[in-house]
């Protein structure tokens, strides 16, 4: 059985299933991470090897040093990826760990600004930008912008740091509170459908994906999300392969894409090469994410069905019930409790340890949280 080694430096709750989805395609699976990782919620790890995360440098060398030992290796969160996209120098080494197979695209991973200058690089259609520090005559270009706009932190994630703004006054006031400005993004604000989108990916060529309309955010518009209506769309496929073609995209990739209100234009806005929460539940809208994965080993022939199909309604159990809780959402959480339209089937009750970690988490720790125990 082929190995994989899952990699993890902080501590997030978007993994805690992703071992059962590696598993359940045809990989033994250990995790190279700290006690407090999510990795280890559940029961679908075979090894774990714990890494020390007060030393990034000696935590990239030992993970470098153990992906010898595995036939794919899986960057689970952000700064494992930024840590070693600036790490690798050598090349068989970037392949074997990475998740594209293109280095020379490299300065996309992570990065807003890398990926809007791929992008314009590459004519994959995205919203007009500047960055800070590169565009010539700044205040001049800003002015120029079409509002509202958003600014946007370059290597920040599930929206975090985002300033919309409706004039270019309003762009330079949060520009003077920022203090890391380093290829700082701001980007034209498109009104318009967001589309959430899990792919995955096989040296560039497009396996599997699950697109989504939104239903609800856990919290702004520009946080992740718990709750959407999954489908496949030709339109979306075939700008999915563009993307996955011309980055060259091995693996996961969370993408956000949105649907242009004037121009019905489909746009790039973010692909993070990385597994999110959402690809679990893609086994319950036609897109099993573990069937892709024995293509990509080799252990299944027969490609998956993209086939459009009706429209399937999915939510997250832990972060759906924590925005609930955070929002006073009675009617979300009488839905959880009461089954509505099946929502149990979305609780991982398959894995009795994980099942369990959340239930504590949820209903112990919020408990005392509030009452300030």
């Amino acid at each position: 059985m082929p190995k994989a080694l899952i990699a993890c430096f902080e501590n997030w709750d978007t993994l805690q299933e992703i071992p059962f989805v590696i598993h359940s395609g045809g990989y033994t699976v250990d995790v190279y991470c700290s006690k407090d990782s999510w990795l280890l919620a559940g029961s679908y790890y075979h090894r774990w090897i714990e890494s020390n995360n007060g030393n990034r440098q000696h935590y990239i060398a030992e993970l470098i040093r153990l992906s010898h030992d595995y036939d794919w290796v899986i960057p689970g969160d952000e700064t494992v990826l930024l840590m070693l996209n600036a790490s690798i120098t050598d090349t068989a080494d970037f392949l074997r760990v990475m998740p594209i197979v293109q280095p020379g695209n490299r300065n996309l991973i992570g990065s807003k600004s890398g990926l809007s200058d791929f992008c314009r690089n590459n004519a994959i259609a995205s919203p007009a930008y500047h960055v800070y520090g590169e565009t010539p005559n700044w205040d001049e270009a800003i002015r120029a912008m079409q509002y509202p706009v958003l600014i946007k932190p370059d290597e920040g994630y599930g929206g975090g740091g985002i300033i919309k703004c409706q004039t270019a006054d309003e762009v330079f006031r949060g520009l003077d509170s920022i203090q890391n400005k380093h290829h700082l993004v701001v980007q034209a604000f498109i009104t318009g459908k967001d589309i959430g989108v899990e792919a995955f990916f096989k040296n560039g060529e497009l396996v599997l994906y699950d697109a989504a309309d939104i239903v609800r955010y856990f919290n702004t518009s520009f946080s992740f999300t718990t709750a959407r209506y999954c489908y496949k769309d030709r339109e979306i496929e075939n700008f999915l392969r563009e993307i996955g073609q011309k980055i060259g995209i091995h693996g996961f990739a969370s993408i956000q894409l949105i649907k242009d209100n004037s121009s019905g234009q489909l746009l790039l806005i973010e692909a993070d090469l990385r597994p999110n929460f959402w690809v679990p539940y893609g086994r319950f809208a036609n897109a099993d994410f573990a069937e892709a994965i024995k293509l990509f080993n080799g252990s299944r022939t027969k490609p998956m069905d993209l086939t459009p199909g009706k429209r399937v309604k999915v939510a997250l159990f832990y972060r759906d019930l924590i925005r609930a809780f955070n929002k006073k959402d009675i009617k979300t959480f009488a839905k959880w409790l009461f089954n509505y339209k099946g929502f149990w089937r979305f609780i991982p009750t398959y894995d009795k340890k994980l099942f369990k970690r959340l239930l504590k988490e949820l209903f112990v720790k919020k408990a005392l949280k509030r009452l300030g125990l």
